[in-house]
């Protein structure tokens, strides 16, 4: 005589088979992937300040305002002679995490497509874009600040909201990575 005991769950509520989990797996991943794109989208808006141009206040021997881009018309821009290496490679470095950020925003946009939804090693790809976005910003502002505090001789610098709305700009996406 053979018996047919198969132990069942006990609560049956609490069982997901297989196919659930794949499905749950892919439904949270999509919502990750939203949530990516949508920190990744602030921190795009908040960088996109920079190009105000009034990132510091000087005060001293050098009065006025100082940024990565200077916008002399907007602002009172302090007169420091030639512009330095540094903020050259600052823009640089900013110039190319705008891009970044550009092209980051368009391919996770197409990734919700339902056809390029099974690209196999896209979120690696993204949260590689993002975590360099998030430290090209960061040596950008670094770079900024070495110039700022550097200068000879020595003024009172004040650093503006545009400055505070870039580094939490890189905070966000080294985040959404």
């Amino acid at each position: 005589m053979q018996q047919d005991n198969v132990a069942e769950p006990r609560f049956p509520e609490l069982y997901s088979p297989p196919e659930d989990l794949n499905f749950y797996w892919e439904e949270r991943k999509f919502i990750l992937r939203a949530w990516a794109l949508v920190f990744s989208a602030l921190a795009t808006l908040m960088m996109l300040s920079v190009l105000d141009g009034c990132m510091a206040y000087m005060q001293g021997p050098y009065t006025g305002y100082v940024g990565i881009w200077d916008t002399c018309r907007r602002c009172k821009c302090a007169s420091l002679g030639q512009v330095p290496v540094l903020v050259h490679m600052s823009m640089g470095f900013m110039m190319l995490a705008l891009a970044l950020c550009i092209v980051l925003l368009f391919t996770m946009g197409l990734s919700f497509w339902p056809f390029l939804r099974r690209l196999i090693k896209v979120d690696l790809v993204f949260s590689f874009l993002s975590f360099s976005i998030g430290l090209l910003t960061a040596l950008s502002l670094t770079l900024f600040v070495v110039n700022c505090e550097t200068l000879k001789p020595r003024p009172q610098v004040s650093y503006q909201e545009t400055a505070y709305l870039c580094w939490g700009s890189s905070a966000l996406m080294l985040w959404a990575a």
